[in-house]
């Protein structure tokens, strides 16, 4: 039977795949990403963002932060993953999510998209 925390890490990470989900991203949660992780790298992940010529791998962290729990080191998180979503909340309130990626992904998806909306704006 699962545990209380792996019961409230899942559901988590089914939150932030339905926020991926409204915003059209094509994702997928992955199964026993924590418990077979370390075992095969496709399952490194919780959640995996499908692109056209590639995979990116997301690490998603929860922490509610009354209960003083911390977030684990962020270079961690990223260091076999592409994306990092920490989500935290203040007794279930004030709910917030902070994305990091890596330089590599930003600068080849995000910056091209952050470049052509300034052009379009250069151009109105």
């Amino acid at each position: 039977m699962p545990s209380k925390e792996k019961n409230k890490g899942t559901y988590h990470e089914n939150k932030i795949k339905e926020w991926l989900d409204s915003l059209g991203v094509v994702c997928t949660k992955q199964i026993a990403s924590g418990q077979h992780g370390h075992l095969r790298a496709d399952l490194r992940s919780d959640i995996t963002i499908s692109l056209q010529t590639e995979t990116l791998y997301v690490e998603c962290k929860y922490r509610n932060v009354n209960k003083k729990s911390r977030f684990p080191n962020i270079w961690e998180v990223l260091e076999n993953n592409d994306i990092a979503i920490f989500k935290k909340s203040e007794g279930g309130k004030n709910i917030k999510q902070i994305v990091l990626m890596n330089q590599d992904v930003f600068e080849k998806y995000t910056a091209p998209e952050l470049h052509k909306h300034r052009k379009e704006l250069e151009n109105d």
